[in-house]
């Protein structure tokens, strides 16, 4: 657990050191040659990956559940990478929280619980880059980036890991938390002391910035493609719902769990 607390704590305080790799291949190379250099990056890492999983899918006595887990995961985390990232240098939190993955993974003794606990590290993450270093906007793209790759990591951990690598912490308090968010955000939306922009009443905004210079579009335009940028609403409501779909996993981590106790 205390290695949770001390990578949270460096993710959210180490933003800047973990970008500058990026802003030096901009200045150096330009802006495109980032972009391509890790489109090839992310796509050789996935081919390995899949490979990887592949491989250990075929020794596993739950590869049909897991198969199907790993399908819509990866198929949300493509899409997730098409659409919903502006600069390809955000794939970087799949790689940020791919470890938080591994490291709720040794602590929580269900999955959903290590999911839920893993993306409440990015959800802290992403306020504490709003409400403290100013960023313009609540970002719930960045929130639902670090839960795919929370996501992810657990998969991987659950298709080539021994049964020595489930934690023993069991607890509802991750889920209580979530939920309890979601649902202060939404209703504060619906009772108006949570606002969308700057210049609307409301003891809480999401955004910096003021309604009347809000572009209200869906795809937004950018040399290297298209992106869009998740609503608050939207965002809550899958952070709350995406969870739920992982739920079954929670038999196979029991499973494994009375191999051990046995």
């Amino acid at each position: 657990m205390f290695l949770i607390v001390l990578y949270t704590a460096f993710n959210i305080v180490g933003h800047e050191l973990a970008q500058e790799p990026f802003f030096y291949v901009v200045r150096e190379f330009g802006r495109d040659a980032m972009q391509w250099t890790l489109n090839i990056f992310f796509f050789l890492l996935v081919l390995i990956g899949v490979s990887l999983v592949i491989k250990k899918l075929k020794q596993h006595p739950q590869r049909r559940r897991l198969a199907l887990y790993w399908t819509g995961t990866l198929f949300l985390s493509i899409l997730a990478y098409l659409f919903i990232m502006p600069y390809k240098s955000e794939g970087a939190h799949f790689i940020q929280y791919g470890i938080m993955g591994i490291l709720v993974y040794t602590v929580f003794r269900k999955f959903v619980e290590a999911l839920i606990a893993g993306s409440l590290t990015g959800i802290l993450d992403e306020h504490f880059q709003y409400f403290v270093t100013k960023k313009i906007y609540l970002d719930f793209n960045d929130m639902l980036l670090n839960f795919l790759a929370v996501a992810l990591a657990l998969l991987l951990c659950h298709t080539i890991s021994k049964s020595q690598f489930f934690g023993e912490v069991e607890s509802r308090i991750p889920g209580i938390v979530l939920w309890a968010w979601g649902l202060f955000l939404l209703l504060g939306l619906l009772l108006g002391f949570v606002v969308y922009f700057g210049d609307q009443d409301g003891y809480i905004t999401l955004m910096i910035q003021n309604e009347a210079t809000f572009q209200r579009k869906f795809w937004y335009e950018v040399p290297w493609g298209i992106w869009h940028q998740v609503r608050p609403v939207v965002g809550i409501l899958l952070l709350l719902s995406l969870p739920l779909f992982y739920i079954p996993l929670n038999a196979l981590s029991d499973d494994v769990n009375h191999e051990v106790e046995k």
